[in-house]
């Protein structure tokens, strides 16, 4: 997981001194009949990993900064999180008061699973899950992503490994930050890439039968073409590579 930035106010104090408040985080919940999730997190990191086909497990840190104990201790007490059902969904919320509180979060949960991933300040990483995926956050890395998805990186960008379902389709969007794509060789692709051409563009041969790029432009088709996979970076270079 990335190492978080000290925030600025804290470096600013860093001479007269800066204290952290913690306190674990820890819910359970059963995943008897829960197809989805969804979450929101105001500020933190998300990892998801379909790990637990029993039950939905979060363990994570809620943490503060403060000039001393007592102002980190009341910043990381403004910190809200909620694990929860509703319906057929597995609702995940985290929210923050102060801007010098944030959450490290883990949750473990079914390997089928839809995902609807909203992290405001902070990254999502997801491993080993299959589904329909919606995902927005300053940075996205996923391991064995499956099925279809949507994915928008805000700041930092992404390094993500998914494996599109022969039904489903990839999108990626990321509005800064250098983006690197890793897809399985030989799949019946349909790539379209609309990168910025004031960065490099790197492109491993997928088995590709036919290509055109430019300077910021890439396509390439494999087989039928029946995957469509559409990517828009700006603002930092783009990596298309064969899965490991």
């Amino acid at each position: 997981m990335p190492r978080r930035r000290l925030p600025a106010a804290c470096a600013l104090l860093v001479l007269v001194g800066c204290a952290r408040s913690e306190r674990p985080v820890d819910a359970t919940l059963s995943a008897d009949g829960i197809t989805s999730l969804r979450a929101l997190v105001d500020r933190g990191d998300l990892t998801v990993h379909g790990t637990s086909d029993t039950g939905f497990v979060l363990q994570g840190t809620s943490a503060g900064m403060g000039r001393n104990e007592t102002r980190a201790a009341l910043h990381e007490s403004g910190n809200r999180v909620d694990l929860s059902a509703d319906g057929a969904a597995a609702v995940l919320t985290s929210t923050s008061v102060y801007r010098r509180a944030w959450v490290t979060l883990d949750l473990a949960g079914p390997a089928q699973l839809d995902l609807d991933l909203q992290v405001d300040r902070g990254s999502v990483d997801v491993e080993q899950v299959e589904g329909t995926h919606t995902i927005t956050a300053d940075r996205i890395t996923s391991v064995q992503l499956a099925g279809s998805m949507d994915l928008h990186a805000t700041s930092g960008g992404m390094d993500v490994d998914v494996w599109p379902a022969d039904d489903g389709q990839v999108q990626l969007d990321s509005s800064a930050g250098d983006v690197v794509l890793r897809l399985a060789w030989g799949r019946p692709y349909d790539v379209e890439v609309i990168g910025d051409p004031a960065y490099d563009m790197q492109i491993e041969d997928l088995g590709f039968q036919g290509t055109f790029s430019e300077p910021g432009y890439f396509s390439g088709t494999v087989g039928d073409g029946s995957i469509p996979v559409s990517v828009y970076v700006n603002g930092g270079s783009f990596e298309l590579l064969e899965s490991l």
